[in-house]
């Protein structure tokens, strides 16, 4: 089995590599802020920083996450709440319905910073 002999060969394929990985993550990671951007808008939160908006989407696109977002949101947090009350029924559904949006911003919040850890600095 022969073996590379060249060091510089497989350095630049690793910074390739690296490089493309970065570029895909950095992407996803753009568009993961500005759901979470969007979804705080819609819920009216701001126990996070705002992130920003991805510049390379179009207005038709941005339109469309906003509406998924808002469309899920609305969908599902009716049940949620009624669920929670039932398991605390000493808790009002106003007071429900808050700790749940912020648990639904923390973990996009979580998502963000944990695809920004992905990102490999060194070729920045």
């Amino acid at each position: 089995m022969a073996k590379n002999t060249n060091p510089f060969e497989s350095e630049a394929f690793e910074r390739a590599y690296v490089k493309q990985k970065n570029a895909q993550l950095e992407h996803d990671l753009i568009l993961a802020q500005t759901k979470l951007r969007y979804l705080m808008e819609h819920v009216g939160s701001n126990i996070v920083p705002l992130p920003p908006e991805a510049s390379f989407l179009s207005e038709k696109d941005k339109h469309d996450i906003k509406q998924g977002i808002a469309k899920e949101y609305n969908k599902n947090i009716h049940k949620l709440v009624a669920d929670e009350q039932k398991k605390t029924p000493h808790c009002t559904s106003n007071q429900i319905r808050l700790e749940i949006t912020n648990g639904m911003v923390y973990y996009m919040f979580y998502y963000v910073m944990r695809l920004q850890s992905q990102i490999d600095p060194s070729l920045l």
